[in-house]
């Protein structure tokens, strides 16, 4: 994807690795070496082909120190609200409340869903006490539950219908940008994932 840096346009190449998976090393390993280079084209060549004839060897590389950046995280669930010692309720909202794995592209939909969710009932008026902080975080966790489902779903190994899906995404623009847009609406989709009668009944609507 292109990406802005501080010498101008560049080309960002984003890897998510499963812990102990082939891609562990590049995403966790050193990078300023004189070896990274040859070993990311080698993983694109192996993984993701039609990524790797797009590399040029002679002019492929890192730009400087500050053009990479490698992390690693644990999803996790936290309570949306807990009461200070000053006696003022905190809510907190997207990735202060739940850390999901960046794979699907949900930090953006969580945080301001939650922040709609929180602010309407704010505005609904007061007290806002311990029983209110657990009803914004119920009516949050509507969306918030569907999603982390979701996101938490796609670093597991697929089932067999969620496989059927993606080979005929791979076959079907139609199936493709259906699948691609359900990114949008994460509840829908996880529904939709989850069950694999819906899976046929979408797959049979499409042809």
């Amino acid at each position: 994807m292109p990406l802005v840096t501080a010498t101008g346009l560049g080309t960002n190449i984003l890897i998510d690795a499963v812990p102990g998976g082939p891609l562990a090393e590049l995403a966790s390993g050193p990078v300023e070496d004189d070896t990274f280079v040859g070993r990311l084209i080698e993983a694109l060549e192996a993984h993701a082909p039609a990524v790797a004839e797009r590399v040029d060897p002679q002019a492929f590389g890192l730009r400087g120190p500050l053009d990479y950046i490698q992390g690693a995280l644990t999803p996790a669930v936290r309570h949306a609200h807990a009461i200070l010692p000053s006696g003022t309720l905190a809510l907190a909202v997207g990735d202060a409340w739940i850390t999901n794995d960046p794979l699907a592209a949900q930090g953006a939909n969580l945080g301001s869903n939650c922040a709609w969710a929180a602010a309407d009932a704010i505005a609904d008026g007061g007290p806002y006490d311990s029983r209110f902080g657990a009803r914004v975080e119920e009516a949050m966790w509507e969306f918030a539950g569907p999603l982390t489902a979701f996101s938490n779903a796609l670093l597991q190994p697929p089932p067999p219908h969620v496989i059927k899906m993606i080979t005929a995404a791979g076959s079907n623009q139609i199936v493709a940008n259906a699948f691609a847009s359900g990114f949008a609406d994460p509840v829908r989709t996880a529904a939709l994932l989850a069950d694999p009668d819906a899976v046929d009944e979408f797959l049979a609507a499409v042809a």
